[in-house]
């Protein structure tokens, strides 16, 4: 593993000892190396290994920091306990399935997960891990403790009610909320701020407390227009909860890589803060992903230790800092460390480790922020109000091609153009352009390749364009082409299907048109720049056409998102139709089995009602046939008595 560059001098300017700058608070400690038994056993360079914790604990012993706070046991989780947001099934997958499995019964039943993997330890440090976020959970509640940090593995976030998935078995941050406020109600836990910083998007928290504004989920993470992990729309900033929890679910989803500190504390001072002090959380948990650090060989972006602690300082005054820590992704040992190392610092009440923030936001960083503050505005007032213009006037840094979506032949190319940096220059170079054949050639060609590509018809060029973009053909065109072409771009994106793969192509084209625009200095001039009848492009036209262009862009945003939350609501009627058609079959159902049962009481009904009129004739005819045979005993009786007489008076006649 690579070494997280200069962070390393930045820690030891606070200084790794046991002289705290500030009276030392109450912080919990859980790790325990039998979580250590959870690995990979065919992929022994898989990035979520056994390492990733032993690193962590080695660093804090090594600086002092274990000394200072209390460790505790490791305990196992209760089943009633992940009960409270994992289904029985996904329960017996974890408690028996794995463990009394073969390891290659294992892997087969791994293989039908997304990016999962299980070994014979599995089982025992997905309980343990559960079980000790739980643990600090209660006693930071309690008040035992002021805050904790939880070292374990495997991580969480990732598992949904009834699917491990993304490295995660048990989601041990939803478990330790949800025993919380439906467990513990005495501890007077009502409201709970759940923090998801790990590059990736926390798709199972979001999914269990989507509907509970008792819970603020708020994740920041690489979403890249829904290509990066765990994909999809789950993670937009259009996902913000449902039925009583509208608003309470919050998505920073980044749209590119290389974000850094300044990028994550922009979205603390203007989306994080300012909602938490208005919802006034009773504890914080925190899902600790490190893997948004510098080096890190799976996020690819790049804050800090200082970036992490600064991020951590910013929520202590809340909830009177009771703040718990869980540990989630996080893949290079030396980035994973020294930023727990920075955190666990910040719990303890030293200052936040030197360091100072480089530079400024990406342009994508503030277009990222406008559209989550405009999609909660109606649900959280703080963040109604526009952000300031000078945010939008400081630079911001220069982004490689292929972190900008810039692949292939012409990437070179397009690093040399790809820039997000407003700055001065000289008055812009006369371009080239482009030849009106040629434009209606594309114009014509684009509707028949776009109507391909998405079955939709539509209006207007846009495949073509989309790779003349790519192709860095848009240097061939003049100023005023720029501002027809974004809102050829804005009307097309507005039109495409959102599932469809055009719609992110179009996004870049137009967040392309606006950068070029911003940055035509460096757009190369044609053969005849020398020539003195060639007039130089007037620059207040030229923003004053990006003024029209970025308002263009905003209506369409907001265009788009309306469009997706109508999509998102049919689609919810439509679930929630199937469901009532699911509920009317399992009536039926239940109607059948009753009308079967009805039937069946019917059948004996009749079988008893003809077996006891048999029994009742034969009894009536055993009843003649006793009065018959009585009747004859009868007349014999009468007749013997008669006989008897006539004897009798016979024997009295002989005797006289």
């Amino acid at each position: 593993m690579e070494s997280s560059g200069g962070s390393e001098t930045s820690l030891s300017r606070r200084g790794c000892d046991n002289a705290p700058t500030r009276k030392d608070r109450r912080v919990g400690l859980i790790y325990d190396e039998r979580m250590c038994g959870h690995y990979a056993t065919e992929d022994g360079d898989h990035p979520e290994c056994p390492d990733r914790i032993r690193a962590i604990w080695k660093s804090l012993e090594s600086c002092g920091f274990a000394k200072r706070c209390v460790v505790l046991d490791a305990k196992n989780a209760e089943d009633n306990h992940i009960a409270l947001v994992h289904s029985r099934n996904h329960i017996n997958l974890i408690k028996n399935t794995i463990s009394k499995s073969t390891q290659s019964g294992r892997r087969r039943i791994a293989s039908s997960y997304n990016s999962i993997y299980f070994s014979k330890g599995s089982s025992e440090a997905a309980y343990l891990a559960a079980g000790s976020v739980i643990e600090v959970a209660e006693k930071v509640a309690e008040g035992q403790l002021d805050s904790s940090f939880a070292i374990v593995r495997p991580p969480g976030h990732h598992a949904e009610v009834d699917e491990p998935m993304g490295f995660c078995l048990y989601n041990n941050v939803a478990i330790a909320a949800s025993f919380l406020l439906n467990e513990r109600k005495d501890l007077g836990i009502n409201k709970i701020l759940i923090v998801d910083w790990d590059v990736h998007h926390g798709n199972g928290t979001q999914k269990m407390f989507y509907s509970d504004p008792r819970v603020l989920f708020f994740s920041v993470h690489r979403h890249d227009f829904g290509t990066f992990y765990p994909t999809g729309d789950n993670g937009s900033y259009i996902m913000i909860g449902e039925g009583p929890g509208v608003g309470y679910n919050i998505n920073v989803p980044w749209e590119n890589g290389r974000c850094g500190d300044v990028d994550y504390l922009a979205v603390w001072d203007h989306i994080l803060i300012p909602i938490a002090k208005e919802f006034n959380p009773d504890i914080i948990l925190i899902s600790a992903g490190f893997d948004a650090a510098i080096r890190d060989p799976l996020g690819g972006c790049r804050v800090t230790p200082y970036g992490y602690s600064i991020m951590l300082e910013k929520l202590m005054p809340f909830a009177r800092g009771k703040i718990v820590m869980a540990l989630e992704g996080g893949y290079n040992l030396d980035s994973i460390a020294n930023s727990v190392q920075a955190c666990v610092g910040v719990l303890l009440g030293d200052s936040p480790i030197a360091g100072s923030p480089q530079s400024y936001p990406f342009e994508s960083t503030w277009r990222v922020i406008h559209q989550v503050r405009q999609e909660l505005r109606a649900h959280w007032p703080i963040i109604a109000s526009k952000l300031p213009n000078k945010v939008f006037s400081k630079p911001s840094p220069q982004m490689d091609a292929s972190e900008r979506g810039f692949v292939g032949p012409h990437s070179a190319a397009a690093e040399s153009v790809a820039r997000t940096r407003i700055r001065p220059g000289p008055p812009p170079l006369a371009p080239v352009l482009l030849a009106p054949s040629e434009a209606t050639a594309v114009l014509h060609q684009a509707t028949h390749e776009i109507n391909f590509l998405t079955r939709v018809p539509l209006l207007g060029p846009a495949r073509p364009i989309v790779m003349r973009c790519a192709d860095l053909s848009f240097a061939d065109l003049s100023p005023g082409d720029f501002d027809s072409l974004a809102q050829v771009a804005i009307d097309l994106l507005v039109q495409t299907p959102v599932e469809s793969a055009v719609a992110p192509i179009l996004s870049r084209m137009i967040e392309r048109i606006i950068e070029l625009q911003a940055d035509l200095p460096l757009i190369r001039p044609s053969a005849s720049d020398t020539a003195p009848s060639q007039p130089a492009p007037d620059t207040a036209a030229i923003e004053a056409s990006l003024t029209r262009v970025t308002e263009d862009l905003d209506a369409a945003s907001t265009q788009l998102s309306e469009l997706q939350h109508e999509r998102h609501n049919l689609a919810a009627k439509i679930s929630q139709k199937m469901k009532e058609l699911e509920d009317l079959q399992k009536e039926l159902e239940t109607l059948d089995k009753c009308i079967q049962e009805e039937g069946r009481l019917v059948t004996e009904h009749r079988q008893t009602q003809a077996s006891l009129h048999g029994q009742l004739q034969a009894s009536i005819r055993s009843r003649i046939v006793q009065k018959h045979q009585m009747a004859f005993l009868q007349r014999r009786t009468a007749r013997s008595e008669q006989k008897w007489a006539d004897i009798v008076i016979a024997l009295k006649a002989l005797l006289l």
